[in-house]
Order: structure tokens, then C-alpha cells, then sequence
């Protein structure tokens, strides 16, 4: 699912199913869109499932409750396509399984830029994945639970 440029969109029981061991499947992608909704969602994919992208202006109060992800990727990403701040986002009771990420972090496809001035969770737990040595493929895990 792909929301462009939308304003005031709600997003409740949907249930998104994508091939679990493909690439380039996101479950829902939010570009350019503020005031965004997404409630009692399932989503199952081999690729990121929440993914924000602001390619032509800034993200503001973006909320994700009440969902159950299952992801061969970021269960939420934020990064790609980051060309302006995200602000006001909301992650609460959001249920990851089979993830390798719970929430990503990255500057790629596009971004250049990463701002997080205000993003709020009472039940997620993030996971932090640093390459300390990317030679040796060693990685160290910082956790954060909110």
C-alpha cells in the first residue's frame, strides 16, 4: 500500500500479505502525507512494513497502533527517501515477529537528512544493530525499551 501526498488518511483492519523471502514488498509506505492513522493492521512481508518517505516535504503526526507485523526486514523504517523531518510520530502496541529490525534507522535511497524531533512509544521495544567492524561482520545490539 502506497499513501501519497494524503491528508487525514485512516488505515484500520487491513491485513497486507507479501512474499516473505522477497525484497522491494513494503507493507505500507507513507510518502509525503500528515495526518496519518494506522490501526488493527496485519502485515506480513519479506520487506520494510511501515515505511514514512518525505520526498517533497516533511511528515507530521503520523500514528501506528494496535498492529501485528511479521517482517524479513524493518518491522518500521525510517531513512529512506528522508529528503525532510518527520515529526510527531506515534509506535504503540505494535506486536513484531520474524523481524531483523524493529525499527531502522537509515540514510539511503535518496535521503539525505534525519531528524526525529518528537517520536513517542509505551510498548515497543527498539533494537539497534551497530557495525562495529563491518570487515569481521561483527555486530553490537543496543536495545531501548519505552
Amino acid at each position: 500500500m502506497h499513501i501519497v501526498q494524503c491528508l487525514n488518511t485512516h488505515i484500520s483492519d487491513v491485513s497486507i500479505y507479501g512474499d516473505f523471502n522477497s525484497p522491494n514488498n513494503d507493507g505500507i509506505d507513507i510518502e509525503d502525507s500528515n495526518n496519518t492513522l494506522i490501526t488493527r493492521c496485519h502485515i506480513d512481508t519479506g520487506d520494510d512494513a511501515i515505511c514514512p518517505k518525505t520526498y517533497t516535504g516533511p511528515i507530521y503526526n503520523l500514528t501506528a497502533t494496535d498492529c501485528w507485523i511479521r517482517t524479513k526486514s524493518s518491522a518500521i523504517k525510517l531513512g529512506s527517501a528522508s529528503w525532510f523531518e518527520f515529526k510527531g510520530l506515534v509506535f504503540d502496541n505494535i506486536t513484531i515477529v520474524d523481524s531483523h529490525r524493529g525499527l531502522g534507522l537509515q540514510i539511503r535511497d535518496g535521503g539525505n537528512s534525519f531528524f526525529l524531533p518528537s517520536m513517542t512509544s509505551t510498548t515497543f521495544e527498539y533494537k539497534f544493530f551497530i557495525n562495529r567492524n563491518a570487515n569481521a561482520g561483527r555486530r553490537q545490539m543496543l536495545s531501548i525499551v519505552c
